[in-house]
């Protein structure tokens, strides 16, 4: 056998060198290309998170009749989505 060549082929031995410094560079190059993507500013991550319509009350007298109010809303349309999930 000559010298670089396995029993299963005949693969010269900077084969397997040139293969692991692509897979190396391949993997320092994927992050890099990723984190080129990322803005520096966090102001606007999507434009479908906006500020919300309404405040939730602070005081337990007001909290009380929020949340009755949304209960009420909830017996009349059980299936609509949003005041299920207030």
């Amino acid at each position: 056998m000559l010298k670089g060549q396995s029993r299963r082929g005949a693969r010269p031995a900077c084969l397997h060198a040139m293969t692991r410094g692509f897979v190396l560079m391949a993997m320092t190059a994927l992050p890099l290309c990723l984190a080129g993507c990322k803005t520096v500013s966090l102001d606007d991550i999507t434009g479908s998170i906006t500020e919300p319509d309404m405040t939730v009350p602070s005081a337990p007298e007001d909290v009380r009749r929020y949340t009755q109010a949304w209960e009420k809303r909830y017996d009349a349309r059980p299936n609509d989505r949003t005041a299920a999930l207030a």
